[in-house]
């Protein structure tokens, strides 16, 4: 069974605040060249979201980010294809530093703010969150465990798709991330289906940033390495319907590498294109560093030994962390999201289904009436529950009163007792 080769994506590709349209056709094509599949444009806002400035078709237009040669108004809702044949995608990564701006963000007051939200979030394909510090971390975290638990759609978790973790900046001053990354966030995060980010390429430029980019590596990887059964945690938000129906595995290690800001912060210049890397190499580098297969890992099949010490071959696919974003991003912002209590009570309801069409009784009859069930099959158990009562109550209907059976009977047998009676007096 062949298997589709592996994609990769640079999802968080910054432009200057000049000569943006020609920029981006030259981060287009030398990522082409290094062999990306899909790329995201990334536009940065501050704290609260403005309208008239965070709104994508201002902040990021098609008209600037796609040549005049590409048809954008006949393109899917879903990110646009240039004429290299890359998925171009446009993403929003808001700063967040004080803990009142993400209650702000996620859980809007009144409902005009909720739905103001959710059109400037929808706008964009991708939606990124940067704590830069412990307590908006912590207040994340929350946020996200409780629209998951609770699965609302009060708040607008579900919109959000990665959380960066920016080193490069803050109050360590590029020597690290400014907060813990404990174990119960990574875990909160993870089971919300959100996925951790890292920016390789000021590491790559600027020497002193390249202490915080080992440092929040070997964070991540502590925290991650602590968490027990991880492979349930990694492929709970995987559904094969999402990747052509093969046997689909996450990576071992989820962490989303993208190129980022290419600014030298310590020359003060920006470095352009010649920040940009393979996949490959920031594979190499990471795996020299950590010795975790993360990034460019092509596994898409993998073989273990059978009982009889050979080998048998496993077909399944790798999904990356980049396409676990995508595929997250795609559900919400073409509104496919099922929740996972919506899936067990399909579940239930197809279970429940064939139990009741397998239960007959000795007579090889259905106990219920198989032959109207076929007639008239039903939709979900609340049908069929009530379904049943209906036919019970009918049955009892039809049957006679055992009470009025049970004095004729008693009549009868006094009568007889008369009978006898008189016939040995007489």
């Amino acid at each position: 069974m062949s298997t589709q080769p592996q994609q990769y994506f640079d999802l968080n590709v910054t432009l200057p605040t000049s000569g943006r349209k020609h920029q981006a056709q030259i981060c287009q094509a030398r990522l082409h060249q290094l062999g990306y599949h899909g790329i995201a444009f990334c536009h940065t806002a501050f704290g609260r979201l403005k309208p008239e400035r965070d709104d994508a078709d201002k902040a990021l237009p098609w008209g600037q980010l796609l040549p005049s040669d590409v048809d954008i108004k006949s393109e899917s809702n879903f990110g646009r294809v240039n004429s290299l044949g890359m998925k171009v995608y446009r993403r929003l990564n808001i700063v967040i530093e004080e803990v009142s701006d993400v209650s702000h963000l996620l859980f809007p007051s009144t409902v005009d703010a909720q739905q103001a939200s959710r059109e400037l979030f929808q706008k964009y394909d991708i939606v990124s969150l940067q704590p830069m510090n412990e307590p908006v971390l912590q207040s994340l975290c929350e946020l996200l465990s409780q629209s998951n638990e609770a699965n609302s759609n009060s708040n607008l978790t579900n919109h959000v798709q990665i959380i960066n973790l920016e080193y490069a900046t803050g109050s360590r001053g590029g020597h690290g991330i400014p907060y813990r990354l404990r174990k119960d966030y990574v875990i909160k995060v993870l089971d919300a289906g959100v996925t951790f980010e890292l920016k390789y390429s000021t590491a790559m430029l600027d020497s002193k940033r390249r202490q915080g980019f080992l440092r929040t590596l070997v964070d991540f990887q502590s925290a991650f390495n602590g968490i027990q059964k991880k492979h349930m945690l990694l492929n709970k938000h995987i559904h094969s319907h999402q990747y052509n129906q093969t046997k689909c595995k996450s990576e071992q290690f989820p962490l989303l590498l993208s190129s980022g800001s290419r600014q030298n912060f310590t020359k003060g210049t920006d470095e352009g294109i010649m920040a940009l890397r393979s996949p490959h190499d920031v594979a190499f580098i990471v795996n020299h560093l950590i010795g975790n297969g993360v990034g460019a890992g092509d596994n898409n099949t993998t073989s273990a030994s059978n009982g009889n010490g050979g080998k048998r071959k496993k077909t399944g696919r790798s999904v990356s962390t980049a396409e676990k974003v995508l595929a997250k991003a795609r559900e919400q912002k073409l509104g496919m999201i099922t929740t996972c209590s919506d899936q067990g009570a399909t579940s239930h309801i197809k279970s429940s289904n064939t139990m009741r069409a397998s239960v007959v009784d000795s007579t090889g009859h259905d106990r219920d009436g198989g032959s109207e069930d076929e007639d008239d099959p039903c939709d979900s158990l609340k049908d069929w529950l009530s379904k049943s009562i209906d036919k019970r109550q009918k049955v009892q209907d039809d049957k006679p009163d055992r009470k009025e059976d049970d004095k004729s009977d008693r009549k009868t047998k006094i009568d007889i007792r008369l009978l006898i009676a008189r016939k040995k007096d007489g």
